[in-house]
């Protein structure tokens, strides 16, 4: 299992610069199969449901979606990651929804975010080939969550101002309401 990297935070300039495209011969190289190998490690480690590389000190554009059930998504839908380099959004729904949202580069803060419920992407995947996907409801979020990123954005940039709250705090609310069924 490849090591996992340090995750930058909030801070460091990285953060706020826009994520420079991938070419098709830096898709395929070991560098970027190497990188893409580190990112899933960190995900797993920060037990987070996504990641992109600005976060791990790499400025190009490559995300990975990788939701699951865990402490602060506990309703989050288990899927298989989903590495994407150089993606495009090709459509987006009108509808938007609110939810909790924290970040491996602000730890300890949580804040709601607006987004849409529907998004439609085009990416290379990890074989550097062209691919399209629909994403939808958590899976979406999660997309433009890691997006944000590569377009120099956090979430606190887009937050509801008045929604942060710690993590403690978060992980308080989340044992004290009902259980949902799935």
């Amino acid at each position: 299992m490849p090591k996992p990297m340090k995750v930058i935070q909030l801070g460091n300039l990285i953060l706020r610069r826009r994520a420079e495209s991938l070419g098709s011969v830096d898709m395929c190289s070991k560098k970027t199969r190497t990188l893409v190998r580190r990112m899933l490690a960190t995900i797993k480690a920060q037990q987070a449901v996504g990641l992109a590389a600005p976060q791990v000190g790499a400025p190009v554009r490559i995300i990975i979606i990788a939701s699951r059930p865990t402490a602060a998504y506990p309703d989050a839908p288990k899927v298989e990651p989903i590495v994407m380099m150089n993606p495009f959004i090709i459509a987006r729904s009108h509808s938007e929804n609110e939810g909790w949202e924290g970040c491996a580069s602000i730890p300890g803060i949580r804040g709601r975010v607006l987004r849409n419920d529907f998004m439609k992407v085009r990416f290379f995947n990890a074989a550097g080939r062209p691919d399209e996907t629909e994403l939808e409801g958590f899976l979406a979020r999660i997309f433009q969550h890691e997006f944000d990123h590569l377009e120099a954005t956090v979430f606190t940039d887009r937050a509801i101002p008045a929604s942060f709250m710690t993590e403690r705090e978060y992980q308080k609310m989340m044992k004290s309401e009902p259980k949902r069924k799935k």
